[in-house]
């Protein structure tokens, strides 16, 4: 439960960091990819270019994540780490998709529009090694 409000407040608000990160675009959709590394924590936030792609996009991001932390491991910086990377939010997020697309169509109706969503997970680098 508490990866779904950090990945609703990450939509909503984003996360501030002293490191500017690396940011990754995705191969299969055009989902957008970070990663911030703060002294206490690394920070990964995905957000896809749409509410109208699939929730596949979510998948992606796991994808891109896993390439992500699959380097870091390869240099040695950390042991091991989630998978999948985004975690329950990731799959939680699938679930309730199809029905922010909706949303998103039904607001396009009435000239609004549903902006800015992201899916992040923070965590301790003492977690990761």
């Amino acid at each position: 439960m508490k990866w779904i409000l950090f990945a609703m407040c990450a939509g909503l608000a984003g996360c501030a960091s002293n490191n500017a990160g690396t940011e990754l675009t995705g191969e299969r959709y055009d989902v957008t990819f970070s990663a911030r590394e703060t002294t206490g924590t690394l920070e990964l936030e995905c957000a896809p270019p749409s509410m109208r792609v699939p929730e596949e996009w979510i998948d992606e991001c796991n994808a891109i994540a896993r390439r992500y932390l699959g380097t870091l491991v390869a240099r040695g910086r950390i042991s091991d780490f989630p998978d999948p990377p985004f975690g329950q939010a990731g799959q939680a997020m699938k679930g309730i998709w199809a029905g922010l697309a909706k949303s998103e169509s039904a607001a396009e109706d009435s000239g609004m529009a549903i902006t800015g969503f992201k899916l992040g997970r923070k965590m301790e680098w003492d977690d990761l090694r």
